[in-house]
C-alpha cells in the first residue's frame, strides 16, 4: 500500500494500520476490517448526501473545498481549527479506496494541515479513527490544527482561499469578508 504514497503522507496510512492491526500484517488488518464492516454499514451517513449535492445536507455543513472526488468540511463538533476530509465515493475504510485514492486523500489532508498552520500559526495532525471508534458510516479523515494565538474570526474564509490556491479549483466566494486586506 505504499507505492503511490510519499513518505510524509504514508504516516496517515501507517497510523491507521497500527490502530487496526497492532501487528501490522495485512491478513490481520483485513480480518479486523471485515469483522467491523457489518456494524459500520449500519451507521448513519451524514457525508454522502453532502457529496451528492443534497441541498438540505449541504445547508448544515460548511464546505471549505471540493473537487469531483473529495470534499473538505468544517468539523462542526470539533474545536477550531478542525476539518474533515471525505471521499465522495462510498468507502467505509481506507482499504476500500485503493492506493491512488489513499494517496490523494493524504495529499489533501497535508494541504489542509498546511493551511491551518499558515493561518492559525500552530501545528496540525491528521488521523483516521479505527473501526471500533467509528460513529458514522462514511470514511473521513480528521484534521486538527492548533491556534496558539487564538482562532482568527475569518478562519474558514481564509482556509477556503488557501485550499483553492494550493489544491486548485475555483476561488470560492468567502463565507464572510476576510480581515486581512487583499490587494
Amino acid at each position: 500500500m505504499t507505492s503511490y504514497i510519499s513518505r510524509s503522507e504514508q504516516s496517515l496510512w501507517n497510523e491507521w494500520v497500527s490502530c487496526v492491526s497492532p501487528g501490522g500484517d495485512i491478513a490481520s488488518l483485513r480480518a479486523s476490517v471485515e469483522a467491523a464492516r457489518g456494524r459500520v454499514e449500519g451507521l448513519r451517513d451524514p457525508f454522502l448526501p453532502v457529496a451528492r449535492g443534497d441541498d438540505a445536507a449541504r445547508a448544515e455543513e460548511t464546505v471549505l473545498w471540493e473537487d469531483g472526488e473529495y470534499l473538505v468540511l468544517v468539523d462542526r463538533y470539533g474545536a477550531a481549527p478542525k476539518a474533515l476530509v471525505v471521499p465522495k465515493r462510498e468507502a467505509l475504510f481506507p482499504v476500500d479506496l485503493g492506493e491512488a485514492r489513499v494517496a490523494r486523500l493524504s495529499e489533501i489532508c497535508r494541504h489542509v494541515m498546511e493551511a491551518f498552520n499558515t493561518i492559525a500559526g500552530g501545528t496540525s495532525r491528521a488521523w483516521i479513527n479505527p473501526p471500533s471508534a467509528l460513529t458514522v458510516r462514511q470514511l473521513h479523515v480528521h484534521v486538527q490544527g492548533t491556534a496558539p494565538h487564538g482562532v482568527p474570526s475569518d478562519l474558514n474564509a481564509l482556509v477556503q482561499l488557501e485550499l483553492a490556491r494550493t489544491l486548485g479549483g475555483p476561488t470560492p466566494i468567502p463565507l464572510f469578508p476576510p480581515t486581512i486586506p487583499l490587494r
